[in-house]
């Protein structure tokens, strides 16, 4: 009895053991597994999907309709003869459509560049030789817009070339790389299919609107290359601006992780690039626009939109000199500036046109110019 108690034991503490051992490499395994993940994939950054309903190059516009439609209107409308027929809205816009299934419009001097549900970023010829998409072999296929990349949710266009954020977080070039746009990935002074320009993801990328870039790594460092529209110095390698910024805008801004926003500038005392503040609590910012968390949004500078107050008061003249941002709208979504208006997507989706500062000090205006807000008639495409 007593050896049959002691056999009992000894095959109790046998499965014992063998139930720890188990368990153990169990263990072991899932460690080597998290461990193997962790290192062979990287780790995705928070990009958001751009939002860009408008967009205005000289007085050229173009808006995303609540389906999905992207329209044309202003001048140099019959660059895109094939695409559409044109249409009159209200009596007021002669508009042309010209894509459908967009989500984001980018606008340049010299090229067109959308997205669509897809991902896929579209880029037309605009003109008989294209900066950023290089020239046309068959007019007749100017205005037929090119798929560029696959996987897109961000992107912006500059003088002659253009950049774009996969979802994977890595940034892509193409076009001009004269001036090292597009980094030193290549050698090419001219880049047909896009390349991949950093081996490290990005945040946020944005060009000067000439030939020079900034962007935002994982690590919230802000840096610049390309030519620099400031001082005109070529920067072959990424140079350091600051650290602690989130996201990088049109017109050289700034928005630091408080949510301040900044002008990058460069100072000739210093020789280096440094940040001015302009206003805190910002969500979005353009050019001398920005929204703040609250939805309001602020202008500042000559180029400023005009809204419901007097420009020609002394404190205004005073707040235009010093840069000093005054609040327009209560509301708004999203706005882009052109040569001479400003449009304002309204949180109902309406778009506000507001005549830039420009056009109102001028002293004998032209009698086509609309000098007070205008209502736009149709609605935009919301924020996803």
């Amino acid at each position: 009895m007593c050896w049959e108690v002691e056999s009992m034991n000894y095959k109790t503490s046998i499965l014992a053991r063998m139930l720890y051992l188990l368990s153990v490499m169990l263990l072991l395994l899932l460690i080597l597994v998290s461990t193997y993940n962790s290192t062979s994939s990287p780790d995705l950054p928070n990009i958001q999907l751009q939002y860009k309903p408008v967009s205005i190059t000289g007085n050229t516009y173009y808006l995303i309709t609540q389906d999905g439609t992207l329209l044309v209107w202003g001048e140099n409308i019959n660059d895109f003869d094939s695409l559409g027929k044109e249409f009159v809205i209200n009596g007021s816009i002669t508009a042309k459509p010209i894509a459908s299934d967009v989500t984001a419009v980018f606008s340049g001097r010299f090229d067109l560049l959308a997205l669509n549900r897809s991902g896929e970023l579209l880029g037309w010829y605009r003109f008989a030789y294209s900066k950023a998409l290089g020239k046309y072999q068959d007019i007749k296929q100017a205005n037929i817009p090119r798929i560029l990349l696959n996987d897109v949710v961000s992107a912006d266009i500059g003088l002659s070339h253009y950049l774009a954020i996969r979802s994977d977080g890595f940034l892509y070039g193409g076009g001009d790389n004269k001036y090292s746009q597009l980094g030193t990935a290549t050698a090419d002074e001219w880049v047909d299919t896009p390349v991949q320009i950093f081996d490290a993801q990005v945040l946020s990328a944005a060009t000067d609107g000439l030939n020079g870039n900034y962007c935002v790594f994982l690590d919230h460092s802000l840096v610049f290359w390309g030519i620099s529209s400031q001082n005109g110095i070529t920067y072959s390698e990424p140079i350091p601006i600051a650290d602690h910024i989130i996201r990088v805008f049109p017109g050289n801004l700034a928005l630091s992780e408080e949510n301040t926003l900044y002008q990058i500038r460069y100072h000739s005392d210093f020789s280096k690039f440094t940040l001015e503040k302009i206003l805190d609590d910002v969500k979005w910012a353009s050019d001398c626009v920005a929204i703040k968390n609250d939805g309001s949004l602020w202008a500042w500078g000559n180029d400023q939109p005009i809204a419901n107050y007097d420009y020609t008061s002394d404190e205004f003249l005073y707040a235009i000199r010093q840069s000093i941002p005054s609040k327009i709208l209560d509301s708004a979504l999203y706005s882009a500036r052109g040569l001479f208006y400003t449009l304002i997507v309204q949180p109902d989706g309406t778009v506000l046109q507001l005549p830039n500062y420009e056009i109102m000090k001028q002293e004998q205006k032209n009698s086509s110019w609309i000098t007070y807000p205008y209502v736009i008639p149709f609605h935009v495409l919301q924020p996803y």
